[in-house]
Formats: C-alpha cells, structure tokens, sequence
C-alpha cells in the first residue's frame, strides 16, 4: 500500500503535466494548421504578366498562397527570423509575424487578406483563368529598398 503522501506527490506530477501539455509552447511559430486544406493547382499573373503554376491551399473560404513561390515571382527576398518572416520589397521592409502564416510540409503560405493588409499586394483567384492574378505596387525584377 502507498503512503497517502507518495499518492498525492504522485497525482501533482500528473496535474503539472497535463497543465503543461494544455499551454502553447513558447518559442515556436503559431500559424495555421494547412493539413485539411485543398490543393489548387493554379496559374498565375503578376500585373498582367503570366507566370508558372502555383500549389495554393484553400481551407474553408480562405486561399492560402505559397511566400517563397510569390517572392521569386515578385522580387521580394525573404528572411527567416526569430519573430517570423522579413520580406525585403522595392517599397521597404515588411515584417510578418508567424500568426499571419500557414505552414504545410515545411512551406510557408499566407492569405489573400494578409497579403493585402501587410504587403499590399492584391490577389484574388480567376475562375475563368483558374489562376491567381496578382496586383503588385511595383515592377517586379526591381532592386529592394
């Protein structure tokens, strides 16, 4: 038989451990979880400019599209930091947090609204073209501020 305190020293463990596994670990991304998300297979235009296919995700009514394929497309140039991603444009420096991302299989995506509101970039999908035709405020090719 166990000592009424070895059981109750016993049933803390399991009361911190549970209360650990609850909270969000700190330090690492909080970002979309893209795992039930639909692949879309789509073309692309860059201000009118055609592109090559991109692998975007739709998850409910949200498309997800892919940074480091819309950075070669773009001109932007990417770095990773400790608070998310910095995204070095022609127009400046953006700095997107990892809540404003999605993450699948190791890529980094983000939404049309995102992109807007932090990048200005203005995206929306073509059904007719079946592509995503991107609106960018510079010419892309330019140098990066």
């Amino acid at each position: 038989m166990r000592h009424p305190r070895e059981a109750a020293r016993t049933g803390s463990w399991i009361a911190i451990v549970i209360l650990f596994a609850l909270l969000p670990l700190r330090g690492l991304p909080a970002t979309a979880d893209l795992a039930a998300a639909q692949l879309m297979l789509a073309g692309d235009y860059v201000n009118g400019s055609n592109g090559t296919d991109l692998d975007i995700y739709q998850l409910d009514d949200t498309r997800w599209i892919p940074i480091d394929a819309l950075a070669e497309l773009t001109g932007i140039q990417l770095e990773e930091k400790q608070g998310g991603l910095v995204l070095q444009t022609p127009l400046g420096v953006v700095s997107l947090p990892w809540e404003a991302l999605g993450q699948r299989q190791g890529q980094w995506y983000i939404t049309e609204q995102e992109l807007w509101e932090r990048v200005k970039i203005q995206a929306r999908f073509d059904q007719g073209q079946y592509a995503m035709l991107f609106a960018v405020p510079w010419q892309p090719g330019a140098p990066p501020a």
